[in-house]
């Protein structure tokens, strides 16, 4: 067993084939609105400051709908408003798949029941750092900004979750960073080309048959990304930090792990204390 999402399941079960997750996949993201669309959809913002919105989100950690009341666009309560009905109207993986007509509504709960039954030795949720990362900032913030960035940044859907000893050997591309100052760390990400690829797709405009040196740049540029921020919040607290540049090579040895499955394939961020 492995964590994977519930199209996954189903394709490795035979229920449907990867063509038509993908068309699956592409019938949500046209039918599900984003909380800014919803927002001038119901008439709350116009479509430039929705624009400015959606540009803030995706450069920082903040979601759309903070934004919108720290920038006094919105009020909590039409906040409130806009995600119910944001929930509302989403359509999830498996109704799409209904609806384009690849597996029937019958079977849909005994399938659901299947994939949880599956799943139900992995604990996916917020993941928490070992007591001896809890004072670290740093290593909170990058835990915390990572999967935010990917879905921001590349519209990848994951699932992270702690396997401190788990193997990287699968994966071919691994590049680190280390942050110095009060919270130092070092911070690295090993990926499978799949992955790296839909970074790429997220960062920079697509590069049809990029070669391995780029694939192994984009991880680099991504950290930048994510321990950047990180490094701003800390500042915030009155943290120096000082961002070293991305090195490519093996994981630490004396890392601790996070696994990372993901809609387009298999990564792992691995964190190290320096002092």
């Amino acid at each position: 067993m492995a964590v994977k999402f519930f199209g996954q399941f189903l394709i490795q079960k035979g229920e449907i084939s990867v063509d038509q997750l993908r068309e699956a996949l592409d019938f949500m993201e046209s039918r599900n609105r984003s909380f800014c669309d919803m927002a001038v959809e119901k008439g709350l913002i116009s479509q430039t400051d929705a624009d400015g919105l959606k540009s803030l989100e995706s450069n920082t950690p903040t979601t759309a709908s903070q934004a919108a009341v720290e920038e006094g666009y919105l009020t909590t309560e039409q906040v409130s408003e806009v995600l119910k009905a944001q929930q509302g109207a989403r359509i999830r993986i498996g109704e799409a798949l209904v609806e384009l007509g690849f597996i029937n509504q019958a079977s849909l709960p005994q399938l659901l029941e299947a994939f949880h039954t599956d799943q139900s030795d992995y604990q996916i949720g917020k993941v928490k750092l070992p007591s001896a990362f809890q004072k670290n900032l740093m290593a909170e913030y990058v835990v915390d900004f990572f999967p935010k960035f990917v879905e921001k940044i590349s519209k990848i859907k994951l699932k992270v979750y702690d396997d401190s000893h788990g193997s990287t050997a699968h994966l071919e591309l691994v590049s680190s960073l280390v942050v110095f100052g009060q919270h130092s760390l070092r911070v690295c990400l090993s990926s499978d080309e799949s992955f790296a690829k839909g970074l790429l797709d997220g960062i920079a405009a697509s590069i049809p048959n990029p070669d391995r040196e780029t694939l192994q740049g984009v991880l680099g540029e991504f950290l930048n990304i994510v321990v950047g921020n990180a490094v701003a919040a800390l500042e915030r607290h009155d943290c120096e930090a000082e961002l070293d540049t991305p090195v490519f090579g093996k994981f630490p040895d004396d890392d601790y792990r996070f696994q990372i499955t993901s809609t387009v394939g298999q990564a792992t961020l691995g964190l190290e204390l320096l002092n």
